[in-house]
């Protein structure tokens, strides 16, 4: 504009207006980006939005982080995604990193007067100001908890902005009514949804609750991710289709995987696959997952695909995995021969591996020769021992020797694990 006055300055807005705009940023980069612009900018998103996107709680007696969220329901309504943890959790559930909102959680110096009833009661009440709430994940479900679960659920099925949804669940279902009604199969529009724990097979053991728990699946349609245990996932998976399916998690008991293949058939847009066991590889379609990208498995099953590739005559084009997790131990006691093995695999295309990670110990010259034949590699995860030598007489290598092995990778730009350090 001609005249400077007339220039429209968003801090000209009232308050209310900036904070619920700030409100529609979901991505915590979108604002550090919009707090390093000015002073003023930084004063009103730190720390009422940067510390209220992601927020972990702990299910103890002693966390008052609901109390504060009950209080104030103008910060819980920016809260996207929300972590529950348990201290007596598995150690595989661990979740990382926490991420806590300190800078206000100690405001109110009447909080620490609550009761442990009291503070299930702000739990209910701060969910129900999680109006924007987009993913929840309750890594662990104690007997002690098992009761406030329907009522939890009862409030999520309200948010409609809810997509991604995570329980471990070890313990029986705790149900107010009979197992038609239970809240969760009223939840819908999910994209992501992981169950894991013995409940879920449970209830699937039950007439009426695999009928009802086979229809809510059925109904979600949006779903991109599944996580579920192998026997609960089997009772299912020949009536389902998720049409926009891309990642699929398999854990557990491998001894049925051969039923798993029907529901790969059904789903060739899957572009990422984690289990351990795949049988009859060798009576698969050529168009067989054409484009997976990412595979977590045992050693085994990579030979078993080498053994359906080499079948085909002309040979198939080879498979442009991106990334691939190797778990468990080789095939046969040799490791070395199962470096060698892995070098020549001739279904892999060795241009588009860029993140490998290794369950299988090997020594220093199989790094250097799996440097040569998979050159673009960005990220190496060594979880295994590192050895120097050959045969017997193999020792556990130094750091001397990792530092041999790196300039080999000549786009490594990550390397992780506990061997190499």
């Amino acid at each position: 504009m001609d005249n400077s006055s007339e220039i429209f300055r968003l801090f000209d807005l009232p308050v209310e207006i900036i904070d619920d705009i700030l409100g529609h940023l979901p991505l915590h980069r979108d604002l550090l980006n919009f707090a390093l612009a000015s002073r003023s900018s930084c004063s009103v998103v730190v720390p009422r939005h940067t510390e209220y996107r992601v927020v972990h709680f702990d299910e103890g007696d002693t966390d008052f982080t609901w109390t504060h969220l009950a209080q104030r329901t103008d910060l819980a309504s920016n809260i996207r995604e929300i972590h529950v943890i348990y201290e007596e959790a598995p150690e595989e559930l661990d979740m990382g990193p926490w991420h806590r909102p300190e800078g206000l959680v100690g405001s109110n110096h009447n909080i620490a007067h609550k009761s442990k009833q009291q503070i299930r009661e702000d739990m209910f009440r701060a969910l129900w100001s999680m109006t924007r709430l987009e993913k929840l994940h309750w890594n662990w479900v104690p007997g002690r908890s098992a009761q406030i679960i329907p009522r939890m659920l009862h409030i999520l099925r309200t948010i409609p902005t809810l997509k991604h949804l995570a329980f471990h669940h070890g313990n029986d279902f705790h149900m107010d009514s009979s197992i038609d009604k239970y809240p969760l199969w009223a939840i819908r529009g999910l994209e992501s949804l992981s169950l894991q724990g013995s409940a879920w097979n449970t209830i699937s053991q039950m007439k009426e609750g695999k009928r009802s728990m086979l229809g809510w699946l059925q109904g979600l349609s949006s779903l991109q991710f599944l996580k579920m245990d192998t026997r609960t996932f089997l009772r299912y998976s020949k009536d389902l289709s998720f049409p926009q399916l891309q990642r699929l998690n398999l854990e557990g008991d491998t001894s049925h995987y051969l039923h798993v293949v029907p529901f790969l058939r059904r789903h060739p847009a899957i572009e990422e696959l984690s289990l351990l066991l795949l049988m009859k590889l060798g009576q698969l379609p050529t168009n067989f997952l054409p484009k997976l990208k990412r595979l977590c498995c045992e050693p085994s099953v990579l030979l078993q695909l080498e053994m359906a590739y080499s079948r085909y005559l002309p040979p198939l084009p080879p498979r442009r995995l991106e990334y691939l997790h190797l778990s468990g131990i080789p095939p046969r006691s040799d490791e070395r021969s199962f470096f060698r093995e892995f070098c020549d695999l001739k279904f892999l295309d060795r241009t588009t591996l860029r993140a490998l990670s290794l369950g299988v110990s090997g020594s220093v010259s199989d790094f250097i020769d799996l440097a040569k034949t998979f050159p673009v590699i960005e990220e190496l995860y060594i979880v295994c021992e590192l050895y120097r030598g050959k045969g017997r007489g193999m020792e556990l290598s130094t750091f001397a020797d990792l530092l041999q092995i790196v300039p080999h990778f000549h786009n490594l730009k990550v390397i992780h694990g506990f061997s190499p350090w």
